[in-house]
């Protein structure tokens, strides 16, 4: 589970041994649908960008080998960036539909109110339309 259960506009990011809490500044439920689309319709990489506040902001790309997470500003450049390997595109575009579906009510409710759950649900929708005809090809490269 990438997003978990959101409560009064924050959200726990989990991929792999990394954990942060992302906020509402950033429209978390309607963003990782946008940038799962993205990935499936073959326009570039899979990318999220979160705002942890305090911390700041992190941006999340994934390939399909592994996923790599950069910090926008951090005191000390060598941990600004972390590998989490064997987490690829593929498994985070399956987990955030998982975590979207699984917590609908709490994502209109306990969000920022800038979408409803009908576009929410419709943006859902487009992307699990696709997933058939995208996940059996990038399976079959991703093994060869």
């Amino acid at each position: 589970s990438m997003l978990g259960k959101p409560e009064v506009g924050w959200t726990k990011v989990t991929i792999g041994e990394f954990e942060q809490d992302a906020s509402y500044t950033t429209c978390v439920p309607m963003d990782c649908l946008e940038a799962c689309l993205h990935r499936v319709k073959e326009k570039g990489p899979l990318a999220f960008t979160f705002d942890a506040e305090g911390p700041g902001r992190f941006f999340v790309t994934s390939t399909s080998s592994d996923t790599i997470i950069s910090w926008e500003y951090w005191e000390d450049p060598d941990d600004s960036c972390i590998r989490i390997d064997g987490v690829n595109d593929v498994r985070l575009v399956l987990e955030i539909v998982h975590d979207i579906e699984l917590y609908m009510d709490d994502w209109c409710n306990e969000w920022d109110f800038s979408f409803t759950k009908e576009e929410l649900t419709h943006k859902l929708e487009e992307l699990k339309s696709l997933l058939p005809e995208w996940y059996p090809l990038r399976n079959i490269s991703h093994n060869l």
